[in-house]
């Protein structure tokens, strides 16, 4: 697990979403749903905008 940094918490706590954009099987890159970001007691947690059924929440 990674240990975070305060200057790297920082920059997390100011952003509230991040898009992402996942590979799909072939290699190519694809737009997906925003990822909602949360810091709380050093720890990073993301949430998949469209929850269980992002594509990047179900990738290996």
């Amino acid at each position: 697990m990674k240990d975070w940094t305060k200057e790297e918490l920082d920059v997390l706590n100011k952003i509230t979403t991040v898009q992402n954009h996942p590979n799909d099987d072939e290699g190519q890159s694809f737009q997906d749903s925003p990822i909602w970001v949360v810091t709380n007691n050093n720890h990073v947690y993301l949430r998949a905008g469209k929850g269980k059924e992002s594509k990047w929440y179900k990738s290996d």
